[in-house]
């Protein structure tokens, strides 16, 4: 058994709990493409034993959520979570809100939250937020597809946002709130599609069996759907999967290329090509 697994985390569960719960019933290997907090609820796509070295597949495809964000408010996770550190009664202008989320779009710089996964030293920056040292997190480079407002009163504001990987929503929460000369948190939030893998094909995780995921599973051959194709000669793939390399013009990344029904998947370092992987007519990697 293996594939992608598309599951509907409910709100207040950990990310965790729901792959261990996968794990449990099937178990063998499983493991998840990108965690939602436990506040948040909606789409994750898990990978089944030997699927799980898709995983670096997954993670470039963009993702879509629905949401909500909170004015006049600041805690210090940037969701309802946290503890309250300001408070204060707002009231804002929903044509200078549209202004300001339609400046988002395209490249923009954050700096996650001090309460994220991220590391620092070697530590989860979680934990040392927990224990009340001081620290800063860089700001990275991320690029927001489309962000439009769907309803607006006067402290709160529903979205829907697309955006790429490594994207944190509770970031932009916070930033629009400033933006906006207040604070913000991000009050909701739901993933609705992870690519072009959508929470309306999703198990629900009370429906979970062997027999659901069996009949559920996502052939490793639509994961890989997002890489571009490309020619390689026969001769060609046969030196790379016996270790060589071969000279190539395409820019550093991941491709496949197609022989009789079986799928190579070939990366590109220095204008080198290395053979990756094989997934092979009945989608067995």
């Amino acid at each position: 058994m293996l594939g992608g697994l598309l599951i509907n985390k409910p709100e207040g569960v950990p990310s965790f709990q729901t792959v261990r719960e996968v794990k449990r019933i099937l178990g063998i290997r499983v493991g998840h493409t990108g965690t939602l907090d436990p506040f948040a609820e909606g789409l994750m796509l898990l990978l089944v034993g030997k699927a799980t070295k898709l995983q670096r597949f997954v993670h470039m495809r963009n993702k879509t959520y629905t949401g909500r964000i909170s004015f006049g408010i600041l805690t210090d996770t940037l969701d309802p979570t946290g503890t309250i550190i300001r408070k204060e009664k707002v009231s804002i202008e929903p044509n200078s809100l549209i202004r300001e989320v339609n400046s988002f779009v395209g490249e923009y710089e954050q700096r996650p939250p001090i309460y994220s996964a991220l590391k620092v030293n070697g530590v989860r920056a979680y934990l040392l937020a927990r224990r009340g040292e001081r620290f800063r997190l860089k700001k990275k480079k991320v690029l927001i597809k489309s962000f439009s407002i769907t309803s607006v009163d006067t402290d709160w504001a529903d979205f829907e946002i697309e955006v790429s990987s490594g994207t944190y929503i509770r970031s932009i929460a916070r930033d629009i709130g400033l933006k906006m000369g207040t604070d913000a948190i991000l009050e909701r939030l739901k993933r609705v599609k992870i690519g072009e893998f959508s929470l309306e094909n999703a198990i629900d995780c009370d429906a979970l069996s062997a027999d659901t995921i069996k009949h559920s599973l996502i052939p490793p051959r639509r994961i890989l759907s997002i890489l571009k194709s490309v020619e390689v000669k026969r001769e060609e793939i046969e030196s790379l999967i016996k270790g060589n390399t071969v000279e190539t013009a395409l820019l550093e990344g991941f491709y496949k290329t197609v022989f009789d029904g079986e799928i190579f998947v070939v990366s590109v370092k220095d204008k080198k090509m290395k053979y990756y992987m094989r997934i092979d007519e009945d989608s067995k990697i």
